[in-house]
């Protein structure tokens, strides 16, 4: 069938208007020329030659008559024996009726409304909107139409997947999981499940999607400056953002690489990274600095007061006021990031004692005996994992020192320094 001509409504719609056209013709033209001969023959009937001319004239109106009256015949003859195109054309024809029409438009309606259920998309609703619309039988149509209706709710819950592609919401992912667990009809359930884990699994990849490099080695992480003075939620306000969207980005990246993992925990601290870097700030270094939270801390850059910089720490009071000259804005200290890290990796509030010890092994060889998620000791700081450079047999680490940002050490740790894996294996797997 060309094009599936037939099945088109329209189409038969204008082959029925055509075939009435022609009827007429075929009807009207032998008619009207019966008329003029009876005239002729009524005007000549008293000059003999004039009626001679008549009857010479007869036999090509009467042969015109016929071939005209004989065209859909000659039409379908030639289409079937010709099979021009498929027999499916010369059944076109017998199908240009108004009940073969209306049963078109019917199969149609129920064609486009089948669509809908299958893609769940807005666009075939409406196409099956306007194909019902056509129906000349009420029962089938308010039998489509209520079908139709009662896919609605489902069409509303792909349009709000399909939304998920301009706007991350960490909430809104959550509330359309719960609406698909409650789908009754198993098929259409399948359908929204598939589309849901496609959206949320670009969703999350993308999140965060930022390289894992040591500063300086990437465009997004060159000459930024140190956040301070005001609110990480304000600068992030100021950038399109905000801390509680940070919150949710970092949610999904931990949900997409799986809570509890390695992978999750480091998807945390570089989400947090990126999405400070993309702003051309880094948060500050603040001693004594912690956040055992899960999301991050709103006011992170704010002025406060280093309540570490203190007579225990410190001899006299110039070198209590140097401590606080140096840490004047909030943010972590190095100890303070790996326990937030481990924190959001397994979204689960852990002591910093828990997370920053567990079984030491002393960086000796020039291969690595560490995981990402593992912390690296020194003496007086420590730092998280988060890739393993096997090519220059480094470490890349995320690290709370200057300011939050990702630098590398060798697999053997720093000339002149002792330096220790702590693995946290009782936390991440």
């Amino acid at each position: 069938m060309i094009l599936g001509i037939c099945s088109q409504p329209e189409v038969l719609e204008v082959l029925n208007l055509i075939k009435i056209i022609i009827g007429g013709i075929c009807i009207v033209v032998p008619i009207v020329l019966i008329v003029f001969i009876s005239k002729d023959y009524m005007k000549s009937i008293s000059d003999s030659d004039a009626l001679a001319n008549v009857h010479k004239s007869l036999i090509t109106r009467a042969i015109a008559a016929i071939v005209i009256f004989m065209i859909p015949t000659f039409i379908r003859v030639i289409l079937y024996v010709a099979d021009y195109a498929g027999a499916d054309v010369y059944d076109c024809l017998d199908k240009a009726n108004a009940v073969d029409i209306s049963i078109a438009y019917s199969n149609r309606a129920e064609k486009y409304v089948d669509n809908a259920k299958k893609s769940l998309n807005r666009a075939d609703y409406t196409n099956a909107e306007i194909a019902i619309s056509k129906v000349d039988d009420n029962a089938k149509k308010s039998s489509l139409s209520n079908e139709l209706k009662s896919i609605e709710k489902y069409i509303i819950i792909g349009e709000d997947i399909d939304s998920l592609k301009n706007k991350a919401d960490y909430q809104k992912i959550k509330d359309i999981q719960s609406k698909i667990d409650n789908v009754s009809d198993n098929e259409i359930k399948q359908a929204l499940q598939t589309k849901f884990d496609e959206v949320k699994n670009s969703v999350f990849a993308s999140v965060g999607n930022y390289p894992i490099v040591p500063f300086g080695e990437h465009e997004l992480y060159t000459g930024l400056k140190v956040y301070q003075g005001d609110s990480l939620d304000n600068l992030l306000k100021r950038n399109g953002s905000s801390a509680s969207e940070l919150d949710e980005k970092i949610k999904m990246a931990v949900e997409y690489y799986g809570v509890g993992t390695r992978k999750a925990a480091v998807a945390a601290v570089i989400t947090l990274i990126g999405s400070v870097a993309e702003t051309g700030y880094q948060l500050p270094y603040f001693w004594g600095g912690k956040w055992a939270k899960i999301g991050v801390n709103p006011n992170w850059g704010t002025r406060k007061d280093a309540a570490s910089c203190n007579e225990y720490y410190f001899d006299t009071q110039e070198e209590i006021d140097s401590c606080k000259n140096r840490n004047k804005y909030w943010a972590m200290d190095c100890s303070g990031l790996v326990n937030w890290t481990v924190i959001q990796g397994i979204q689960k509030v852990k002591s910093q004692q828990d997370t920053n010890y567990g079984k030491r092994i002393k960086l000796e060889s020039n291969r690595a005996v560490c995981q990402i998620g593992d912390a690296l000791e020194t003496e007086g700081h420590i730092t998280i994992i988060v890739a393993l450079d096997d090519e220059n047999k480094r470490y890349i680490i995320a690290e709370e020192s200057s300011g939050l940002e990702i630098d590398s050490i060798p697999y053997s740790g720093k000339k002149g320094n002792g330096y220790w894996c702590n693995k946290i294996d009782d936390y991440i797997d």
